[in-house]
């Protein structure tokens, strides 16, 4: 093996090319006794020939290799980043799979996740599906779908990518040099970004991205703490949801007062699991209207959150109070 023209070690490898159907490895072999030497760096491109080329150090070409008729496989690595299959520019269709990790490296696009270019719902998909642990995300992948800049991939970084897809952003937190949000501004954020991604037409794809985000959010872990969240929309015109999360089970109730401290609204939750009450289908919905069903006017609004809990450590009353905005 050459790594800029100079010899580095030799293995004796008797193989018919032609003929074989066994695998060939480029870089370390699969069986003993050599099963633990890999080639470890970046390779340029690969040359297989049916003649010794070299004997001894040479100085590596400027151009890239070409075939010639002693060419038996030839790969340049010209595929997108990230890529795993490589194609043979000889002729002789010799596909070769990168394994232990190796693939097409490079620096992707905030966003672009799949590296074809381009920021798509797919990308999305891509880092939901690295969440949950069915992908596993090259290390340039996770780069560009952590476009909040925090250092991991989280179900925020899927929703921006998709807020993306949808032109309500055309930046990501990372490119504007924001700075980096603890869990909570994360919770608060994403619950933002959910519903005005749905509050316009989406496409196939996009839809289903978005329950899949959705479904991600209600599947998370519970909550480290109690709290309530910003409504959403907001300000809003007739209805609004209220996000909130509970570290506990607890019997939930929700209040609704004007600027003058006057009680409009009670709503009545009941005893909710501990878990994170986030989307349209598991915050609590308030419809704009009063104790007596009329609609209330346009103005300044507060909703406080009471959760009782009932036995063990925790066991005691939270609230919280947070500002909404009726504006008809």
């Amino acid at each position: 093996m050459y790594i800029n023209g100079e010899n580095k070690n030799t293995f004796t490898v008797t193989y018919d090319l032609a003929n074989s159907a066994e695998m060939f490895y480029v870089g370390g072999p699969p069986l003993p006794p050599e099963d633990n030497v890999y080639f470890d760096g970046v390779i340029d491109e690969i040359r297989v020939s049916d003649v010794v080329r070299y004997s001894d150090n040479f100085t590596p070409p400027l151009e890239p290799f070409t075939p010639d008729a002693n060419t038996r496989a030839l790969w340049h690595f010209d595929e997108p980043i990230c890529s795993t299959s490589f194609e043979d520019s000889s002729g002789n269709s010799n596909t070769l799979t990168g394994e232990n990790g190796a693939h097409i490296g490079g620096e992707l696009s905030v966003g672009d996740v799949s590296g074809n270019g381009y920021v798509t719902a797919y990308d999305a998909s891509l880092a939901l599906q690295h969440i949950v642990g069915l992908i596993t995300l090259s290390p340039e992948q996770q780069q560009a779908a952590d476009v909040t800049g925090n250092g991991t991939v989280t179900a925020l970084d899927a929703a921006l990518i998709l807020q993306y897809t949808v032109g309500l952003i055309t930046h990501f937190p990372v490119q504007q040099g924001a700075p980096v949000l603890t869990a909570k501004d994360e919770n608060q954020i994403l619950t933002k970004t959910i519903a005005e991604i749905e509050n316009i037409p989406l496409t196939t794809e996009q839809k289903q991205v978005l329950e899949q985000l959705k479904h991600l959010i209600g599947q998370q872990s519970i909550p480290a703490h109690t709290a309530l969240l910003q409504s959403y929309p907001n300000p809003f015109n007739p209805e609004t949801w209220i996000p909130y999360e509970l570290a506990q089970d607890a019997s939930v109730t929700i209040r609704i007062y004007n600027v003058k401290g006057q009680l409009i609204c009670v709503l009545h939750l009941g005893k909710k699991n501990a878990s994170v009450y986030m989307t349209k289908d598991k915050a609590a919905h308030w419809d704009g209207k009063d104790s007596l069903g009329q609609s209330v006017a346009s103005g300044l609004y507060f909703y406080t959150l009471q959760v009782e809990h009932h036995g063990g450590n925790g066991a005691g009353i939270f609230t919280a109070t947070r500002k909404m905005v009726i504006m008809k």
